[in-house]
């Protein structure tokens, strides 16, 4: 954490405040030279930022505003801090859900490995929102065992709009609520209702502009790049290698479509799944998320603390098996996850640089820790078949 004040004047924090002061000032953060802004707030401004000042949604951008109007230094004091709030809420809501599933000691276990994980600290290195995503999609997840199930489609939706990928969660929880056609149509009349009220709140032509001038930034960033571990960026980086990682505009294009329609594929098969396999609520819950993860274009290495949950519900499940076997793949597991290169890292040199394709491979382990995960809550076990969908023992 000693590291944590040198970052208060650089990215991601700097963008986001940024984005917000621009906000409060009254301007468009879509349409808003970053150079000039980051001068003149004494910011310093590293080669992935984009010539305007914000890429990511209006929610987002306006929920930064909420800390700009202070001095760059106390907003970040102020953002570090709700993040370790943030992760707290995590972990204890965590250890709430799986009461019962869970000892002491793996419970131990599970909030050791998340404050010694690589995802976290790089989470607070880049001063990111992860972990208020996750806070937010646990959240609504608890509220929905508890049988507030409308709630729990409010508060998931309010992950997507400031991140758009979690919105790939919404069909879970609204067609999870409870059954019946018409409570379900109810459910989802409502969250439309509410997705539509937050875009005009925030500002429908912001939305217009961040769809028009955000999105193409985060696209041209995710390709290429050494620090986004997802089946859709592996695909596209595949197709991108012949050319020395700068295709053509067309096979750009193609090649991008590819690793999308690889990823939606992952997403459907995984809820395909979820509809054959007899899996309990936590565990569904966990292995859609980390199908999102695997199947979202972007996904940076610190958008692995969205797993926290997920990994503490595969402890739980494979308490019965024998302790060699569950410590060889829960433990390969988290080293994989763990396995996370910075941006301008990653694994190269000699026999690697003459066989491009391998190099690929090798550097993305936290996708296959992803995956090895995927596989752990996926599986039918025996001892917990009978917690069905039902089951009301999950509280906040």
């Amino acid at each position: 954490m000693a590291i944590l004040p040198t970052r208060a004047r650089e990215n991601d924090f700097a963008h986001y405040y940024l984005s917000g002061r621009v906000l409060l000032d009254g301007g468009n953060p879509y349409r808003t030279a970053a150079g000039p802004l980051y001068r003149q707030y004494g910011f310093f401004r590293d080669e992935r930022a984009g010539a305007v000042v914000d890429a990511n949604t209006p929610a987002l951008t306006w929920l930064f505003a909420g800390v700009a109007w202070l001095p760059a230094r106390s907003a970040f004091a102020v953002w570090v801090g709700f993040e370790v709030v943030c992760l707290a809420w995590i972990l204890w809501l965590t250890c709430r859900q799986l009461r019962g599933q869970l000892t002491a000691r793996a419970a131990r276990f599970v909030w050791l490995g998340a404050l010694a994980s690589a995802p976290v600290y790089w989470h607070f290195y880049y001063s990111q929102v992860q972990l208020l995503l996750g806070a937010i999609l646990l959240t609504a997840f608890a509220c929905q065992r508890s049988g507030r199930n409308v709630m729990a489609c409010l508060i998931a939706v309010i992950a997507g709009l400031l991140k758009l990928y979690p919105f790939l969660l919404l069909p879970w929880f609204l067609w999870r609520g409870g059954a019946g056609i018409r409570d379900r149509a109810l459910r989802t009349l409502v969250v439309v209702l509410w997705i539509g009220l937050a875009v005009v709140a925030s500002g429908w032509h912001l939305w217009l502009d961040f769809f028009q001038r955000g999105v193409p930034l985060v696209v041209a960033a995710v390709n290429n790049n050494t620090f986004n571990f997802s089946v859709p960026s592996l695909v596209t980086n595949f197709g991108y290698a012949p050319s020395g990682f700068n295709p053509s505009p067309e096979t750009a294009r193609v090649w991008w479509s590819m690793g999308a329609v690889a990823g939606m594929g992952i997403v459907v098969a995984a809820y395909l799944w979820c509809l054959r396999a007899p899996l309990e609520p936590a565990a569904e819950f966990g292995f859609l998320c980390t199908a999102m993860l695997l199947g979202s274009p972007t996904v940076w290495g610190h958008y692995y603390v969205l797993l926290i949950f997920p990994f503490a519900v595969a402890v739980a499940r494979w308490r019965s098996r024998s302790p060699v076997v569950r410590l060889a793949w829960i433990g390969g597991v988290w080293l994989l996850l763990n396995n996370l290169c910075n941006f301008s890292s990653v694994w190269e040199g000699g026999w690697l640089d003459r066989h491009l394709y391998v190099k690929l491979l090798v550097n993305y382990f936290p996708m296959y820790g992803a995956l090895g995960l995927a596989a752990l809550l996926g599986s039918r076990q025996p001892d917990t078949a009978a917690d069905t969908h039902d089951d009301a023992r999950f509280e906040v």
